[in-house]
């Protein structure tokens, strides 16, 4: 159990590759005008080409605006080593008490951090509502707060009810349980919940604190090519042989295969 306080710092890490310029900047705006008090920005641009550390420059320029707290923002450039690679170096470079995972092409309601770490209870970990379809909300996904640690995890080991988007952890988490694992693929996100799952229940937020954005750049549509749907089913039989997971593979055309 871990109490909040008003001190607590919080970075917000935004990996990002080859990301469209718009989409970024409006993410780390949002990221950057959160209400909490004591934010840290660090962008991980995981092998653009060409890097995007102009686009973190000018959204520099473009916030004048003073924020009491508001840190030295991070940006960092590495050769490509995939959404794992990339938020486990965010990680390695962030300070925050509490560290949250902004996707480049998402965005934060202004009073999301603030709002998720009031309603964060004796938890260490929460997860919040989410909104799909920026700019027009086109439909609402609803977080359902579990009474048990277990009933999460076995609720959890159905489906991936959870968005990665939306979750807040405190930094002793990352020491109990690891990083991402650079092994996979297209479900590092579901591996590390689970992984999380099996040690501490989550505190979940009913309002809707993330937008998220839905184009044809992102990174589900490779899973269009074969190689990459194959990927998708190694790493859904990792979960099933570790976890006993139950899953399916997601195809953009909208089929569910089983496993």
């Amino acid at each position: 159990m871990t109490a909040v306080h008003l001190s607590d710092l919080v970075s917000i890490i935004i990996p990002t590759y080859n990301q469209k310029p718009t989409f970024l900047e409006a993410a780390i705006k949002s990221a950057y005008f959160q209400s909490w008090p004591d934010i840290q920005i660090v962008v991980v641009d995981d092998g653009s080409t060409p890097s995007q550390e102009d686009v973190v420059e000018r959204c520099q320029k473009d916030c004048p605006v003073p924020r009491v707290g508001t840190r030295e923002w991070t940006y960092h450039w590495q050769e490509n080593q995939g959404v794992a690679g990339a938020l486990n170096t965010a990680i390695g470079l962030s300070e925050g008490d509490w560290i949250t995972w902004l996707p480049s092409d998402d965005l934060y309601m202004q009073d999301k951090v603030a709002f998720q770490l009031q309603e964060m209870g004796d938890h260490m970990i929460s997860y919040t509502s989410f909104e799909l379809g920026i700019p027009q909300c086109m439909e609402t996904h609803a977080a359902a707060q579990y009474p048990s640690r277990e009933k999460l995890f076995d609720n959890l080991r159905q489906h991936c009810f959870i968005n990665a988007a939306t979750v807040m952890w405190h930094r002793k988490i990352f020491d109990e349980v690891g990083g991402f694992d650079m092994n996979i693929v297209h479900a590092q996100d579901y591996e590390f919940l689970l992984r999380c799952a099996e040690r501490f229940n989550f505190s979940a937020v009913a309002e809707p604190l993330v937008r998220r954005r839905v184009h044809q750049g992102q990174m589900l549509n490779t899973l269009k090519t074969e190689e990459e749907r194959l990927k998708k089913e190694a790493d859904m039989a990792y979960l099933m042989e570790r976890y006993g997971a139950g899953g399916h593979v997601w195809i953009p055309h909208g089929k569910k295969e089983q496993l």
